[in-house]
């Protein structure tokens, strides 16, 4: 199957040029979501953006790269809480040209024969998903992974100790045949031994760190004018 290439692509100002399941005009083209994005399709990335520079963006690129060539497999997406598992899948679902049915969620409401019914149907390509429920079906071999070519976990700091995303990230590695991991967080903290301890448990290669300050990142950045104004606080 053909790959584009990254020259192919460096002129371009339209995500749907670099993939055809993306609707046309239904993302702002940013060049540096797209280098970060070009960088995470075939090694295990970690994302450090602040959350105004659009880490979802970057995953539906990813996303979208993993459906199209590898179109026998899946992606799962992982976030915390339920609510943050159905926004994605409505950012998901508004940008991709994937239809209703080959998309859903599974979280702690979702009950274990159709929570069984969705890992086992090939035909629903995208998941989006709380930790602990997959988790807990890896353990309860409801769920194998090995027909999952991408997994995305979101606000990936959190990758640590016994949290869920660390033995999610193992059996992943272990019964993928294509495992590629893309772990997103705006906010890793300042300790680099936790930060170290999550590209560890989350198998990560490489690193893709951005500021406002980046060449690739300040022109889609509106400069703030700050206007001091000095009170009296009384006491």
């Amino acid at each position: 199957m053909h790959t584009p290439t990254h020259q192919q692509h460096q002129h371009t100002n339209s995500y749907h040029d670099i993939s055809p399941l993306i609707y046309e005009e239904s993302l702002e083209f940013r060049a540096y979501q797209k280098n970060i994005a070009d960088s995470a399709y075939n090694k295990n990335t970690l994302v450090i953006i602040p959350t105004a520079l659009g880490k979802t963006v970057i995953a539906i690129l990813v996303s979208a790269h993993a459906l199209y060539n590898h179109r026998r497999k899946r992606v799962l997406v992982i976030a915390p809480t339920r609510p943050l598992v159905v926004q994605h899948m409505k950012s998901f679902f508004s940008v991709l040209k994937v239809s209703q049915d080959q998309l859903t969620e599974v979280t702690g409401k979702t009950q274990p024969l159709a929570r069984t019914a969705i890992w086992n149907n090939k035909d629903v390509r995208l998941v989006f998903a709380t930790p602990e429920v997959v988790r807990n079906d890896l353990l309860d071999n409801r769920l194998n992974l090995e027909d999952f070519s991408l997994l995305i976990f979101d606000e990936a700091h959190r990758a640590v100790k016994d949290y869920a995303y660390t033995a999610i990230a193992r059996k992943y590695v272990d019964q993928s045949e294509h495992p590629v991991i893309l772990a997103m967080t705006a906010s890793p903290g300042s300790d680099t031994r936790r930060i170290q301890d999550v590209c560890n448990n989350l198998f990560i290669k490489r690193l893709e760190y951005r500021t406002e300050e980046d060449a690739d990142v300040k022109p889609y950045v509106n400069p703030i004018d700050v206007n001091w104004q000095w009170v009296n606080l009384r006491t």
